[in-house]
């Protein structure tokens, strides 16, 4: 529980810092998707992290766990399917969820309600992972917005679909992958990182709809290329706005 805590405090410092930008219409994910197809990898995992804050709300656990129920249904787990694991101490109440919903997805939700010097807050957190499948990231999109927008206007979500390839490739290909990427997207290049084995592009392009503010510069768009010795593989991970997981 300890670590689940850690990850949902560090969740929500993370985007407290960062504004978000909200524009109309559609996500444009769907390019994303088109992106990674086009890069002939083999598909290893998606992530989708979802945040939201509910100001001046104190929960009781059965209102909680309305909100978790909520949020599984839509990805076709049934309430009698979940165990709740329900923290309580002073001035805090939690209640955590995780459980397979039979499609390859894992969905794990958090709810927390805090109460200090008269000042009340909830945070939900959502996170979906797959190893399985992964054309479904769209539309699971869409659900956790539509879903987590019905409690708050300002609603977080970090999305990143990672693909490898069989081996070390060669080092001018880092670059390559990670440039090519950015050019389908129509994406300009804000900030990058590299090392021998390692490259990570960050930057903006407008077929994604919605961005944040980081370092006074508009960013949605984060991809990275690295080789793991341990693993023999090389892993390309794209994610918007950021990568928003350790890699």
């Amino acid at each position: 529980m300890k670590r689940l805590f850690c990850f949902a405090i560090i969740l929500v410092l993370f985007v407290s810092i960062l504004s978000i930008s909200q524009a109309q219409g559609e996500s444009g994910y769907d390019e994303l998707l088109n992106v990674f197809n086009k890069t002939n990898s083999n598909f290893e995992s998606y992530s989708i992290n979802g945040h939201v804050e509910l100001s001046n709300k104190f929960l009781e656990f059965e209102e909680m766990k309305s909100i978790i129920n909520k949020l599984n249904i839509i990805y076709g787990i049934n309430s009698s399917d979940l165990e709740y694991v329900q923290t309580e101490q002073e001035g805090f109440r939690q209640v955590y969820t995780h459980t397979g919903n039979g499609q390859g997805e894992n969905v794990s939700v958090i709810v927390q309600s805090q109460l200090s010097e008269n000042v009340e807050e909830t945070h939900i957190i959502v996170d979906i992972r797959s190893n399985e499948v992964y054309k479904s990231i769209v539309n699971n999109y869409k659900k956790m917005k539509d879903v987590l927008s019905e409690y708050s206007s300002l609603v977080d979500i970090y999305t990143c679909i990672s693909g490898s390839f069989d081996g070390k490739i060669e080092d001018e290909q880092y670059d390559i992958i990670a440039s090519d990427i950015f050019s389908k997207l129509s994406a300009n290049e804000s900030e990058r990182a590299e090392d021998e084995n390692f490259i990570s592009l960050t930057g903006y392009t407008k077929k994604i709809k919605e961005h944040i503010t980081y370092a006074g510069k508009k960013v949605n768009l984060n991809v990275s290329v690295r080789y793991s010795d341990y693993e023999d593989k090389t892993y390309i991970y794209i994610g918007t706005p950021l990568i928003a997981l350790e890699y």
